[in-house]
């Protein structure tokens, strides 16, 4: 039987979706480092910032997605949800998306040290 790493799957409760999140959050994480040197890259041939919003870049990527969604979201819930919070985020610059949602999947699938010793260790029947 395979010993696994020390640190990559956790014992406890949730060890499993604490390594999807930190997965997830670790991609997102490589999509804004992309997304800055993209507009770095553009600002330096452009002799001026160029900052790409989150929506032209996703609009750039799968325009029949955003469009699809736009529907969607107008159509099964509150307009208020599409005009005002989902439009302010796709005018946001992408990296900066891109930093807060790693962050946020990240501090989610954050378990501190002192914590985790806490943790009941797994019975193991038979």
């Amino acid at each position: 039987m395979a010993r696994a790493r020390r640190g990559l799957v956790q014992k406890g409760p949730g060890g499993g979706m604490l390594l999807v999140l930190r997965f997830v959050s670790m991609v997102l994480l490589a999509c804004a480092v992309f997304a800055g040197v993209v507009d770095a890259i553009q600002s330096v041939a452009a002799n001026g910032v160029v900052i790409t919003s989150l929506g032209n870049a996703l609009f750039g990527l799968y325009p029949d997605v955003v469009l699809e969604a736009e529907l969607y979201v107008q159509s099964h819930m509150s307009d208020f949800i599409w005009d005002d919070v989902i439009a302010w985020i796709l005018t946001q610059p992408a990296f900066v998306v891109l930093l807060c949602l790693s962050l946020i999947l990240y501090l989610a699938a954050y378990r501190s040290p002192v914590a985790a010793a806490k943790l009941p260790a797994r019975r193991r029947f038979g």
